[in-house]
């Protein structure tokens, strides 16, 4: 079961797994997950629940189910009699009752039940490598055996078999970043790795208590904040109320800081702040750092306004929204080929041509990851007879790859990676170009600065320090950290 469960785990922490009944009621990056007390076994409910898990089924389209339990143990076969040959189903799955075996009998199977062999990170990685989008596993089967701790019976993969293990074990073997919550027919489960490097937050309803990623699921269904999970705590929610385990050893808290940049909503709430105002920060640090001669201030949208507004109250250049977004066209950095990324682009964006023409433009994004956007944005500004374009970016550099379940490109593919300031000038066709330092970035958060031996923030996009073991990038095996801070 530990191994198990770590299957479970692992395959979280790559995206791959999608527990049941996970509400997208913000975006694809805010799930949401409530448990009423009241009304948790209503039919209604019941129905509900099974639609938003089918559709989101039918939106994931390709991922793997195993199925295993207890009956693997006979394999088919009871008292030299084949499953082919018994009556009912001809599936060893149903051998239970085909054979009809007592009860008792077949509770006896349990004590040969000791899959020592099962390797879960080879499946897990196996998921991955073949770019399938979640994993179920058969928890319980029929046959009433459970592969975790049940509560509610003794016949279970901890309390029946030499193997022996639960949940709580296998979160030890984990390393990296991870929020996710476990929903069953009596409890709502949330847990959040050590570091906290991805947000959770929790909230009520009426007696309903609610488990998000992001405060701003909670407004949008007109529910109240309750506190944000801590660094590697496990919450149980249940008809009796809420329990907290801490099992980890205490940990600094060490969030990522791109979540302040770009992952989360602007609306959100995180560390007590508004996201809309450390990005907001994050321009005005910008502008501090690079004074430019410019006629206007345009944001790259949507991600980039909080930046700009900041940038232009602090440069006292105008702002303006000479970029027009199409808001029924997704995020373009997670397409899967470049292709798709350029026809993206186009459809989601179109200039203000009459408030460009003859203006010193200067462009403000969040960020720069491939430069497929940056490079078709210059375009059309040029295009729109724009006198000099200036770019500004409210972040430092990309120059690693996050390996925390966040889908960005291997190092080759980051534009930063591979080209200097002046040749990504260059490159994107700038009159000039300039990034926020990480001190910039440091200051935003409202810290003199980096902290260099313990950073306050996971920051590795940046400068190649990992905070974890990158088990998924070397196969299990670490290597020298340092290696990963040159540009080799």
């Amino acid at each position: 079961m530990k191994k198990l469960c770590y299957l479970f785990l692992k395959a979280k922490t790559a995206h791959l797994l999608y527990l049941m009944l996970i509400f997208n009621v913000v975006n694809s990056q805010t799930n949401v997950l409530v448990m009423s007390s009241a009304d948790s076994t209503s039919y209604k409910k019941m129905q509900n629940s099974k639609r938003k898990a089918i559709s989101h089924f039918n939106d994931s389209k390709y991922g793997m189910f195993i199925h295993w339990g207890l009956y693997a143990v006979p394999g088919g076969v009871w008292k030299n009699q084949k499953m082919e040959d018994l009556k009912g189903p001809k599936v060893a799955e149903w051998i239970q009752l085909a054979a009809q075996i007592p009860r008792n009998e077949y509770a006896e199977l349990a004590k040969q039940f000791n899959p020592t062999n099962f390797d879960a990170t080879a499946i897990a990685k196996l998921i991955k490598s073949a770019g399938m989008k979640y994993l179920v596993v058969t928890a319980k089967h029929h046959d009433g055996f459970a592969l975790y701790d049940s509560e509610v019976s003794d016949f279970n993969m901890v309390d029946a078999t030499p193997y022996k293990a639960d949940i709580i074990d296998a979160l030890y073997e984990i390393k990296g970043a991870y929020s996710f919550g476990l929903l069953t027919n009596k409890k709502l489960i949330g847990i959040r790795d050590p570091l906290g490097i991805r947000p959770l937050v929790m909230g009520s309803l009426g007696k309903a208590k609610i488990i998000s990623s992001e405060t701003c699921a909670l407004d949008i269904i007109g529910a109240k904040f309750v506190r944000e999970i801590k660094c590697g705590e496990i919450i149980a929610i249940d008809k009796d109320g809420m329990k907290s385990y801490n099992p980890f050893p205490n940990s600094k808290e060490r969030p990522c800081i791109f979540e302040y940049i770009y992952f989360a909503r602007p609306d959100s709430i995180m560390s007590g702040v508004s996201v809309y105002e450390y990005r907001k920060k994050m321009g005005m640090e910008l502008a501090k750092e690079c004074k430019t001669n410019g006629d206007i201030i345009i944001p790259v949208p949507d991600s980039g306004v909080p930046a700009a507004l900041g940038y232009s109250i602090q440069s006292k250049i105008p702002f303006d929204l000479g970029i027009i977004r199409n808001h029924y066209v997704g995020r373009t950095f997670i397409e899967p080929t470049q292709k798709i990324r350029q026809l993206g682009i186009k459809l989601k964006h179109n200039p203000n041509k009459k408030l460009i023409k003859g203006k010193k433009v200067v462009l403000i994004d969040d960020s720069i990851v491939r430069g497929t956007t940056a490079i078709k944005i210059v375009e059309m500004v040029r295009e729109a007879e724009a006198s000099e374009v200036h770019m500004r970016v409210s972040s430092p550099p990309i120059k690693f790859p996050d390996f925390y379940g966040i889908d960005t490109p291997k190092k080759e593919e980051l534009l930063a990676a591979n080209y200097s300031i002046k040749e990504m000038e260059k490159k994107l066709k700038l009159d000039s170009l300039h990034f926020l330092s990480i001190d910039g970035l440091y200051k935003s958060m409202g810290l003199i600065k980096r902290n260099s031996v313990n950073p306050q923030f996971t920051d590795h996009c940046f400068s190649g320090e990992y905070p974890t073991e990158l088990t998924d990038k070397n196969e299990g095996i670490l290597s020298s950290q340092l290696s990963l801070l040159s540009d080799n």
